[in-house]
Order: C-alpha cells, then sequence, then structure tokens
C-alpha cells in the first residue's frame, strides 16, 4: 500500500469540503472587486465586461455552492453542524448574488449618474466580502483559528454599522437634488440593492459566530 494511500484512510472525508470554501471565498472576493471597480468607471463598453465577469463568477459560485451541498449530503462525519454549513454557504452566495444584481441594474441604467457615495459603500462591501474570505479559509482549522474568526465577525459588524451610516446620508443626500422621478428610482433601486447586499455580508457574520458558540 502506497504511503499516500494509507494516509487517505485516515484523512477525514469531510476535508474535501475546504477546498469548495476556498473557491466560494475567491469568487466572492473577485466579484466584490469588481464591483468597486464597476462603480468607478465611466467607459460603457468596460462596464460591460466587468458586468459579464460578475456574471461568470456569480454561475460559478453558485454551482460550487451545489458541489459542496451534494457532498455534504454523502457525508456522515462532519466539521460542523450540517444546516449551519447549508446557511453560511448559502448566504456567503447571496452576497455573489446581491453584487450580481447591482451589476444587472447598472446595466439596464446606463443613463444615470454613478455617485461618490457608491464607491464609498462598494468598498465597504469589498472589505467585508474580504473578512468573510479569510474566515471561511480559517475553517479549515476552526478551533485553533477561533480568535482570528471572532475578529473577524468583530470587523463585519463593525463594516455594516460604517455601511449603515452612508447609506442614511448617501439616502437623504440623493433625494435633496433635483432630478427627474424615473432617474430617482433607478438611484433607489440601486440604493436598495447594495443596502441589500450589505445586509447579506451581515447574514454570513451571523453564521460564523453560530457555528464559533458550537464548537466552544
Amino acid at each position: 500500500m502506497k504511503k499516500d494511500r494509507r494516509l487517505s484512510i485516515f484523512t477525514p472525508r469531510y476535508y474535501a469540503l475546504f477546498p469548495f470554501f476556498e473557491s466560494i471565498a475567491q469568487n466572492l472576493v473577485k466579484a466584490a472587486e469588481l464591483l468597486k471597480e464597476l462603480l468607478n468607471n465611466k467607459d460603457p463598453e468596460k462596464n460591460t465586461e466587468i458586468i459579464n465577469r460578475i456574471s461568470e463568477l456569480e454561475k460559478t459560485g453558485n454551482n460550487t455552492a451545489r458541489e459542496t451541498y451534494s457532498l455534504l449530503n454523502s457525508l456522515f462525519i462532519i466539521p460542523f453542524d450540517r444546516e449551519d454549513i447549508n446557511k453560511l454557504v448559502n448566504r456567503a452566495v447571496d452576497v455573489l448574488d446581491s453584487i450580481n444584481r447591482v451589476g444587472n441594474i447598472v446595466h439596464f441604467s446606463k443613463s444615470f449618474e454613478k455617485l461618490p457615495v457608491y464607491n464609498e459603500i462598494a468598498g465597504v462591501i469589498y472589505l467585508g466580502s474580504y473578512e468573510i474570505g479569510k474566515c471561511l479559509m480559517y475553517l479549515k482549522d476552526a478551533n485553533s483559528s477561533k480568535d482570528k474568526i471572532m475578529k473577524g465577525c468583530a470587523n463585519l459588524n463593525q463594516l455594516d454599522k460604517k455601511a449603515s451610516e452612508i447609506f442614511d446620508s448617501g439616502l437623504a443626500a440623493l433625494f435633496t437634488t433635483r432630478k427627474e422621478i424615473a432617474e430617482l428610482s433607478k438611484e433607489k433601486q440601486l440604493f436598495e440593492t447594495l443596502h441589500r447586499c450589505m445586509n447579506d455580508v451581515g447574514s454570513v457574520a451571523e453564521s460564523f459566530e453560530t457555528i464559533l458558540i458550537k464548537i466552544s
């Protein structure tokens, strides 16, 4: 029997979950990075390219999630509660979905002005996605990385508060400007979708916290 074969006998099969977590983390961070680029870019052709790339990442994320569920359902021994893993994966992919919805709004609303506040919000979403990505990677050795995951959750909660402040001031400023109703409607839709995206980020933090409580 070869050495790697002998080692595989003693390696828990649930370790196969972690590459999926890594893939979701990478897709999420990249999509959030593209979101920042999209809301700062003024070239329509470049916008289309960015939106298409976000869409591909969202599809890849959904496919990875389905593969994760399939593997999870085939395992008898798992590192965390099965329902908690499902929720975590779902919520991480929800962030990807929300980023993709922002891309769709920009695609179908080419004429509205990209306000500086959008860059602020996208920056917070990127930082939140980056924290999620790090915490997903820490799950491979969750017991030894509990402090790091707890710090990541604390950072996510702080980012959520910062986003709320940006949303409040940004929305107030939006409705004090003189714009056509149709344009205001587009702006409001974009604001609401960005807000939902940040809410999804906060939900992922809740999933990490639940997992930490159960392994403590």
